[in-house]
């Protein structure tokens, strides 16, 4: 993932799970629900493994504040179940002004 250069995301202290986290994206960007979990094997990223292959994302859209800031609750158990140790990031998409989808991850560990 080439992180869009203009928009930052971390996860938000004190929220991050082996269940989920909030993330906490800044920028004038809008964003939707959809997230993918990915985890470190070897050096290299690869989306983490899916439990439920039915699995739809709800049509919620997210648009930042005054500040620029959006917070984001993401609860993947549905999705990827408890994640097990490991080195991991999560992939937002995010839709600029002109409708174009940009990708922004974040890393994290669980331990």
């Amino acid at each position: 993932v080439e992180n869009a250069s203009d928009i930052s995301m971390v996860i938000k202290d004190g929220t991050l799970t082996p269940s989920g986290a909030t993330v906490v994206l800044t920028n004038s960007y809008g964003y939707d629900r959809w997230f993918r979990i990915d985890k470190e094997e070897n050096g290299e990223w690869k989306e983490a493994q899916t439990i439920n292959e039915n699995y739809s994302f709800t049509a919620e859209a997210y648009l930042t504040n005054g500040n620029s800031e959006v917070e984001i609750p993401i609860d993947w158990t549905d999705l990827y179940g408890t994640l097990e140790n490991g080195k991991y990031r999560i992939v937002k998409r995010a839709f600029n002004n002109l409708n174009r989808e940009e990708y922004v991850s974040v890393e994290f560990i669980i331990d």
